[in-house]
């Protein structure tokens, strides 16, 4: 993206788009956390998702890569290199879980215990479960739906009203997607130091 004069800005490919096809224009830029894109822009984007953490007791950090719904598509403690393109370079979504397995399995012991405890520290420590925002959205989703049908532009009130709605929707939806990342970094975290555990006591 390139800033322009007063006709507008322009954008530049980095590979050939034909005629009528799609253009995905990502809000990522490099690096960025899915928690930065919720803040500036009042969503959660797709896959990949970054996600970032801080221990506030150790003050230790640490990142992981959400790839797609599956279990086994997220990367511990990624490196820059892997997320530096994040959502920008089309076909690293393939590459990434290609090598996920990989790079997870180098993921040392330590590592993956201060991951798992962190994490399932988080979600003990929040006030709702995954399920009950599920349900929480529904109800929400329903209430805007009653607003719109009753307001008019005519009615601040309940224009208001529709907005407060939609911002409180963004908010459950970005825990909801949270909590689901979180979940299955845990699964393979947990898969991993199972595995690790396990070869050591054949030693």
């Amino acid at each position: 993206l390139t800033k322009g004069d007063e006709f507008g800005d322009s954008i530049v490919a980095a590979v050939d788009i034909k005629a009528g096809s799609g253009i995905f224009i990502s809000y990522k830029g490099s690096g960025a956390t899915s928690s930065e894109i919720f803040q500036k822009y009042g969503f959660v984007e797709g896959y990949p998702q970054l996600w970032a953490w801080k221990d506030p007791v150790s003050l230790r950090e640490g990142s992981f890569l959400c790839l797609s719904d599956d279990d086994g598509g997220v990367i511990i403690n990624p490196t820059e290199s892997m997320t530096a393109d994040a959502g920008t370079v089309i076909g690293l979504i393939d590459t990434l879980l290609a090598g996920a397995g990989t790079h997870n399995s180098n993921v040392s012991m330590e590592e993956l215990e201060q991951f798992s405890n962190h994490f399932n520290g988080c979600l003990q420590s929040l006030p709702t479960t995954l399920a009950q925002d599920t349900d929480i959205l529904n109800t929400w989703k329903q209430n805007l739906l009653l607003a719109e049908s009753t307001s008019t532009n005519d009615d601040n009130d309940k224009v208001g009203s529709v907005n407060d709605i939609s911002d409180m929707i963004s908010a459950i939806d970005y825990r909801i997607s949270f909590k689901g990342a979180i979940g299955k970094a845990l699964v393979v975290a947990e898969a991993l130091i199972a595995k690790k555990n396990e070869y050591i006591g054949e030693l």
